[in-house]
């Protein structure tokens, strides 16, 4: 059980690196856009947020297995706080970046003008 928790702990951490570094591309988007960078900008941005996040799904894919058991020795209980801790980390980091991307996809359209040309053609 010891190697199984090592494993993913590896796993989820290299994860949460890879997660922290889609969130800091994610906030340079907001502020290329802001900036009234170019869409090649934003376009670079967020290839390297899918490299990021392809390395991600590599990890998931390498590690089914080790979840797979992980979920049925856990059963609903508390095995390894550490390992427990992690997984929350990861869904608040990925709550984050979700939040980003909204707040992206807001800015990018007030910029574009699509809500005032909407308002004005009403």
């Amino acid at each position: 059980m010891n190697d199984l928790i090592q494993r993913l702990r590896r796993a989820y951490e290299r994860e949460l690196d890879l997660y922290c570094e889609v969130e800091s591309l994610g906030r340079q988007g907001i502020s290329a856009v802001e900036a009234g960078r170019s869409i090649e900008v934003l376009n670079d941005i967020n290839r390297q947020k899918q490299g990021r996040l392809n390395a991600i799904a590599e990890i998931e894919m390498a590690i089914a297995e080790d979840k797979d058991a992980w979920r049925r020795a856990r059963d609903g209980r508390v095995l390894n706080g550490e390992l427990d801790s992690l997984l929350e980390r990861l869904r608040r980091r990925i709550e984050s970046i979700l939040e980003i991307e909204r707040e992206t996809e807001r800015r990018i359209v007030e910029s574009s003008g699509i809500l005032e040309s909407k308002v004005a053609t009403s």
